[in-house]
């Protein structure tokens, strides 16, 4: 039996023994053979061990020295980047305006004109077309369609979804490695409502993807206090209010006015889930935008697939 003075030497010993043993395993000569080289291989290991081969013994050293120095280098370049994006995430809240309820509600409308009876005759041109409606008239199909396609856990996040934003994450490294097509949002109802109200002007000033990093720390930072100081339902109305449905049609109303004919409070199940269907790519979802490379299946599929997430919720 053989004691080692070095602690590591029964693991190198076993590596080394698989290294050289392994090939000898597959065809295996006759006894004698085999047990010959087996000694020599077992000897051979021992010229690492302490007091053996001084050539061996250094190179190993040198080995573990080098790989020590390269975990240590690793090791602190990964505290240094975490250091610094802590800083630059802190820096960047420490900027994050202060949260106004009131600019949430302070949307555009067309204005209207009425005869002298009173009667509604037509609505002045505005670059946006937008009806303010009430929880109360907006259907359930529909606030159902747009937490299933756009918030499924809307009702129980804290205006931000952890699982969802890791999700998402996860899955754009897969489109970096070319696994999978198209980069995957993680933003919430809350967190949308901030980009189209409160930070709608830095949104649209955008030019490159820093100045998006920085909105998104902010609209987090703002979506968690909002979720504080307003109810679900408040949010979800406002935020139907206010999302851009296609060219200058802003809101579920007019939207519904602008495909259908009719109050959003009418609209049936299929109607829900094709406005529903329609916010991630107003223009792309279209049913009037028939030059659509995948017209009339694109806006057809998707609407299916509102359909079926609302099943799952």
């Amino acid at each position: 039996m053989f004691t080692f003075i070095n602690p590591n030497a029964n693991i190198i010993c076993i590596i080394l023994l698989i290294i050289v043993i392994a090939p000898i395993a597959k065809s295996p000569p006759n006894l004698e053979s085999w047990l010959f080289k087996l000694t020599k291989t077992k000897l051979s290991v021992l010229c690492i061990i302490k007091g053996a081969i001084p050539n061996a013994k250094t190179g190993f050293i040198v080995f573990i020295s080098i790989f020590k120095y390269f975990f240590l280098t690793i090791l602190i370049l990964g505290l240094l980047i975490s250091v610094v994006g802590i800083g630059y995430v802190v820096a960047v809240i420490k900027t994050t305006p202060s949260l106004d309820v009131n600019a949430i509600y302070n949307l555009n409308q067309p204005s209207m004109l009425y005869d002298d009876q009173g009667n509604f005759i037509d609505d002045l041109p505005s670059t946006e077309i937008r009806y303010i409606i009430s929880y109360d008239e907006m259907p359930q199909n529909l606030i159902n369609a747009y937490i299933s396609i756009e918030d499924e856990r809307f009702m129980t996040h804290g205006g931000i979804d952890i699982k969802r934003i890791l999700g998402a994450a996860a899955r754009d490294v897969m489109v970096i490695l070319g696994k999978q097509n198209g980069i995957h949002g993680a933003s919430t109802i809350t967190q949308q409502l901030i980009k189209n109200t409160i930070l709608s002007s830095e949104a649209a000033s955008e030019s490159n993807p820093l100045d998006r990093i920085n909105r998104k720390i902010k609209e987090i930072v703002l979506a968690v206090k909002l979720d504080k100081q307003v109810s679900k339902e408040e949010i979800i109305r406002t935020y139907l209010n206010t999302i851009p449905l296609s060219g200058h049609i802003y809101g579920v109303e007019a939207a519904s006015r602008y495909f259908f004919a009719k109050n959003a409070k009418d609209l049936t199940l299929l109607e829900c889930a094709y406005i529903a269907g329609i916010t991630q790519a107003p223009t792309t979802y279209s049913a009037y935008n028939t030059s659509s490379s995948n017209y009339p299946n694109g806006y057809i599929n998707r609407t299916k697939t509102v359909l079926s997430k609302m099943l799952e919720l």
